[in-house]
């Protein structure tokens, strides 16, 4: 029966994932298709909560509301490119779209903290270290770097555009982190990374183009956004974590 209602609810959400990118888009497809499968997601993240009483709620109900967070950002994105010719950078979005960052890494510093038991593991500390700085490396080149030689960029937007790529390093450093004290294999981790990895493609790929002044919704950036969302829920529903 679990595998049933996980195999209609993916049906579902790929359904309206799929018409997102198929049908000609309008301001109403954009609003209810593509913020429709944000919303399930979070729907989803919400019943695996409830589902799975036996683990710790506290760190899932940090995801949820950085899913929430994001889903916020995203209505108020799309209301404002209906009803402005551009929408303005930065803008109320962009608040929500970073305050997901720290409540997603508050749950999973939870996780952490859970696992180590309060041991330090200097080890794990170091590994994770390795690969944010090399993720910093990629990051700097592909994306910070382009920011900050442009002439006539007001300072507020050069520092939210800076914002995106550094939180994406720090939440994707804390969840190596956890994923070095495991040390196990965890269906509900791994979906984790894999949703915090669809994001960072997203923002790197929309760090680039919004640069350029290039970058429209309904494009493949939001597939990696969708990515994100959906990977979370599946996380929060098979609940191994």
């Amino acid at each position: 029966m679990k595998r049933l209602l996980i195999g209609v609810y993916l049906g579902v959400i790929v359904a309206m994932a799929t018409a997102y990118f198929l049908i000609s888009p309008t301001p109403t497809t954009k609003l209810v298709l593509y913020n429709g499968v944000g919303l399930l997601s979070l729907a989803g993240t919400i019943v695996g909560i409830r589902i799975h009483r036996d683990r710790p709620s506290l760190p899932w109900r940090f995801f949820a509301l950085g899913q929430a967070s994001f889903l916020t950002a995203d209505v108020i994105y799309y209301w404002l490119e209906t009803h402005s010719e551009a929408v303005p950078f930065p803008s109320v979005a962009d608040g929500f779209y970073l305050l997901m960052y720290p409540l997603v890494i508050a749950g999973l510093t939870l996780k952490i903290r859970r696992y180590s038991n309060g041991t330090k593991d200097w080890a794990g500390v170091i590994d994770a270290g390795i690969f944010g700085i090399a993720l910093f490396s990629v990051l700097w080149v592909l994306v910070m770097d382009s920011y900050v030689p442009i002439a006539g960029q007001a300072t507020a937007e050069r520092l939210i555009s800076l914002c995106y790529p550094v939180m994406d390093l720090a939440v994707l450093f804390v969840a190596i982190r956890l994923a070095v004290i495991v040390r196990q294999r965890h269906r509900s981790l791994s979906l984790i990374i894999a949703a915090l990895c669809s994001l960072v493609i997203a923002d790197v790929q929309y760090g680039v183009l919004n640069a350029a002044n290039a970058f429209k919704t309904g494009g493949i950036v939001d597939a990696f956004w969708l990515g994100f969302y959906v990977l979370f829920a599946l996380a929060a529903i098979v609940g191994s974590l």
